[in-house]
C-alpha cells in the first residue's frame, strides 16, 4: 500500500498529507524484506493510524470517533477488514491505541511522546526489529549454548538446564516458558543451528553453495584425478609368523580422467599405499594412454611427498638468486592442483569411490558397509573364518571384470551425456601430447633426493648408508656437489644429476671386499677392484698424454727451446729418476728430447769446472761489451734478463 493508497483524492486534507510524507517513506527502510502480505499490512496499520490521527486533529473529536469515520474508508483497507478475530474487521479504536503507542518515540516532549511516522516497520508482525524476547539474558546465553552444541540436547533438555541453573545464580531472574523457548528457535537460521549442531563439514556438505563446472572444453586425457581409500570389505592374508589365514581391510589406488570418467590406472594392495605406489600408478597410467596435462591430487603425503607433488629446492649462491627446482611432476611437464583440504565434493574421483562402494564393495563376503549403521551382522565371522574370504589375486581377477563392465555402462550424467567411459575415451577423442622416448621417461620418472651430495674419490657419492660408484664421466664433478636421484625398483643403483638438471651418470653400489678374501669369489673381486684402480691411473696418464704429448715432463726452459719439429714429434728420454713414498709422484725423473746434446756421452766431462770456460767474442755496440758465458749461473742471469725485457712485438 503506502503511498500509492495516499494518492486516492478523498479530502484536501489527505492530499496535503501525500506531499508531507513522501519524503519520510522513501527515506525509511525496512530492516528485513518482509512478504507481501506483512507489507500490506504493516502499511494499512500505518495508514489508518495516520488518518485517525489527522481526523482528531482536525475535528478535535475523540478517538474512537475518529476510528469509526475513518473505518468507513474500508476501500483503502483490504486486509484489515477481515484481520480481526473471527475475520472481524480490525479497524477499532483498541488496535489503533496499540499500532500508535508503537509509533510513538520513548522520549516525552511538551508532556506527550512524539509519534514517529518513519518508523512504520514497528507495525509488521514479523519485523526484526520488534518486541524483544522474554527473559532474561543470562538463561538465553545459557539455553542457547546447551541447544546449539554438538552433543545434540534435545530442545526441552536444554530449556530444562538453562533454568535450572539460571535460578541458581539469580532467583529473581525472568525465565521462560517451553512455547516461548520453541518460538524463538523456530525464528533461528538453519545454517546457524546446523552449523552448530551438525558441524562444518555437515552443512559445507549440504547446505553452502558449490561449484558448477563447465567441462565441455576439457579433453578426456587432459586432466587427471588421483586418490586412494580402503574398501569396505576384507581379504585373506597369510600371517607367516601365527601360521594362519587373517582378514585384512585391502587398499585401491587410482588415477581417474576427469572428463570421460575411465580409470586409466588402478592398483590393488594389501597394505596402505605410499609415495612410491602413487609414483608408479602415474607410470603405469602414462604408459598406456601417454601424458595428461594437469593432475589434480588430494592433499595427502603420499601425493605431496618431495620429489613427485612437491619440487626440491636447491640454492647455488648464498643470495639464493640461482635456484633450481626439481620433482617427477616438472620431469614430466604436468601441472599439479591440490583439492580443497577435507572437501570430498572438490573430486570427482569421490563420486567414483561411491559408485565403487555400491556397486563393487557389496558384492564380497564380509561387506562392512561404509557406515556402522549398514554393517551386517554376520560381516565379523568372516574375521574369525578368514579362509572363506577371497586373497589378492582373486580379488584382482574379480576387479579385471568388474571394471570392464563398467568402462562399458553408459553414463547419462552431465559430463558423459549417454556415453560411456569407453566411447568417451576413445582414442580419437584424447589429448594427444609429444611421447617421450623410454629413457626420457626412466630419467623423468627418477625421484630427486632432497640436498646435493659431494663426489668423493672413486669416483662416487655416499648416500643412504652406501656408497655408490659412478662412471667416468663423474670425474668431471670430482670434490663438487651433485643431484642423486632413486630408482623405485631397483636400490642397488642411483643416478647422478648436475644441479640444474643435466644428468651425468648411472652409479652403482659399491662392493665389499673381504678383509681376509680366502674364498675364489673374494679373490676375483679383490682382483677385479685392484684391475680397476690401475685402469683408472692409466685413464689419468693417458688423458694427460693427450692433451701434452708428454711435454708436461719437461722443464719449461728446455720446453720454450725445442723448435717446431721437435715439437711435431715428440721423443723423450729419461735422464734419471728415484723411487719416494712421499710427494705427489713416487717415481719421479727428469726428462729431455731425444736429441738434446745434454745426452750426448762425454756432456758432463765438457762442463767440468776445471775445464776454461769458452769465451765468445760479442758484437760491436755502441761502446758496451757484452760477455756470454755458458755457465748456468751466467744462463739463468740471462733468461732472467730476457724474459723481464718487453718487447715492441709481444704483449703479455
Amino acid at each position: 500500500m503506502g503511498a500509492s493508497a495516499l494518492a486516492l483524492d478523498f479530502g484536501g486534507g489527505e492530499v496535503n498529507l501525500v506531499k508531507r510524507e513522501q519524503t519520510a517513506l522513501a527515506v525509511c527502510q525496512p530492516a528485513k524484506e518482509l512478504p507481501a502480505k506483512e507489507r500490506g499490512l504493516r502499511d494499512e496499520k500505518w495508514l489508518f493510524c495516520k488518518l485517525v490521527y489527522e481526523e482528531h486533529e482536525r475535528t478535535r473529536a475523540n478517538y474512537p470517533a475518529c476510528c469509526e469515520v475513518v473505518a468507513i474508508k474500508a476501500h483503502l483497507f483490504p486486509h484489515l477488514v477481515s484481520a480481526g478475530k473471527n475475520g472481524c474487521s480490525a479497524l477499532k479504536y483498541d488496535n489503533y491505541r496499540n499500532w500508535i503507542g508503537k509509533l510513538k518515540a520513548p522520549e516525552k516532549k511538551a508532556g506527550k511522546n512524539k509519534i514517529l511516522w518513519e518508523n512504520k516497520n514497528a507495525l509488521a508482525n514479523c519485523w526484526s526489529g520488534g518486541s524483544e524476547r522474554y527473559g532474561c539474558e543470562l538463561f538465553w546465553k545459557l539455553f542457547f549454548a546447551t541447544y546449539l552444541n554438538r552433543n545434540h540436547w534435545s530442545m526441552k533438555q536444554s530449556w530444562r538446564m538453562a533454568s535450572r541453573r539460571t535460578r541458581e545464580l539469580d532467583r529473581l531472574a525472568a525465565i521462560p516458558n517451553i512455547d516461548q523457548v520453541k518460538y524463538q528457535v523456530a525464528k533461528l537460521n538453519p545454517l546457524i543451528v546446523n552449523n552448530a549442531r551438525l558441524g562444518p563439514a555437515w552443512v559445507r556438505d549440504h547446505m553452502l553453495s558449490y561449484i558448477s563446472r563447465d567441462w565441455t572444453a576439457v579433453m578426456p586425457n587432459q586432466i587427471w584425478f588421483a586418490d586412494h581409500r580402503v574398501l569396505d570389505f576384507p581379504i585373506r592374508v597369510w600371517n607367516e609368523g601365527k601360521q594362519r589365514w587373517e582378514a585384512v581391510r585391502p587398499w585401491i589406488c587410482v588415477y581417474f580422467d576427469a572428463k570421460s570418467w575411465h580409470a586409466v590406472s588402478v592398483q590393488l594392495l594389501e597394505n596402505s599405499p605410499n609415495s612410491w605406489t602413487v609414483r608408479n600408478g602415474l607410470a603405469q597410467g602414462i604408459a598406456y594412454y601417454g601424458r595428461p596435462d594437469a593432475l589434480y591430487i588430494d592433499n595427502g603425503r603420499d601425493f605431496l611427498c618431495k620429489g613427485f607433488g612437491a619440487p626440491v629446492t636447491f640454492s647455488m649462491n648464498e643470495s639464493g638468486t640461482e635456484t633450481y627446482e626439481h620433482s617427477i611432476l616438472k620431469e614430466l611437464d604436468i601441472k599439479m592442483t591440490n583439492s580443497l583440504p577435507y572437501n570430498g565434493r572438490a573430486k570427482c574421483v569421490e563420486r567414483f569411490f561411491g559408485y565403487l562402494s555400491r556397486e563393487f564393495d557389496k558384492l564380497h563376503p564380509g561387506y562392512l558397509g561404509n557406515a556402522p549403521a549398514k554393517r551386517p551382522d554376520q560381516a565379523q565371522l568372516y574375521y574369525k573364518n578368514a579362509h572363506l574370504l577371497p586373497n589378492l589375486n582373486e580379488l584382482c581377477d574379480l576387479f579385471d571384470k568388474w571394471i570392464a563392465e563398467y568402462h562399458q555402462t553408459p553414463n547419462n550424467g552431465k559430463i558423459l551425456n549417454g556415453l560411456s567411459p569407453a566411447q568417451a575415451f576413445a582414442p580419437e577423442n584424447r589429448l594427444q601430447r609429444a611421447p617421450m622416448t623410454e629413457p626420457e621417461l626412466f630419467r623423468a620418472f627418477l625421484k630427486p633426493v632432497g640436498k646435493l651430495y659431494q663426489v668423493r674419490k672413486g669416483p662416487g657419492v655416499f648416500f643412504g648408508k652406501q656408497e655408490y660408484r659412478g662412471t667416468d664421466e663423474l670425474w668431471k664433478h670430482f670434490d663438487k656437489k651433485v643431484m642423486i636421484k632413486t630408482d623405485a625398483n631397483d636400490p642397488s643403483h642411483v643416478f647422478a644429476f648436475e644441479p640444474n638438471g643435466k644428468p651425468i651418470c648411472e652409479c652403482k653400489a659399491k662392493p665389499q671386499v673381504a678383509a681376509y678374501a680366502k674364498s675364489a669369489k673374494d679373490r676375483e673381486l679383490l682382483k677385479a677392484e685392484i684391475t680397476l684402480q690401475n685402469r683408472q691411473a692409466k685413464l689419468a696418464r693417458t688423458m694427460v698424454l693427450q692433451l701434452t704429448g708428454g711435454f708436461e715432463k719437461l722443464d719449461p726452459l728446455t720446453l720454450y727451446s725445442l723448435s717446431a719439429e721437435q715439437l711435431d714429434a715428440p721423443r723423450l728420454k729419461l735422464i734419471d729418476n728415484k723411487r719416494s713414498v712421499k710427494g705427489g709422484d713416487h717415481n719421479p725423473g727428469i726428462y729431455a728430447p731425444a736429441d738434446d746434446p745434454r745426452l750426448e756421452p762425454g756432456y758432463k766431462e765438457a762442463i767440468a769446472p776445471a775445464s776454461a770456460p769458452k769465451q765468445l767474442a760479442a758484437p760491436e755496440t755502441d761502446g758496451e761489451q757484452y760477455e756470454v758465458s755458458s755457465s748456468p749461473e751466467k744462463l739463468r742471469e740471462f733468461f732472467k734478463v730476457a724474459v723481464a725485457k718487453k718487447g715492441d712485438d709481444y704483449d703479455y
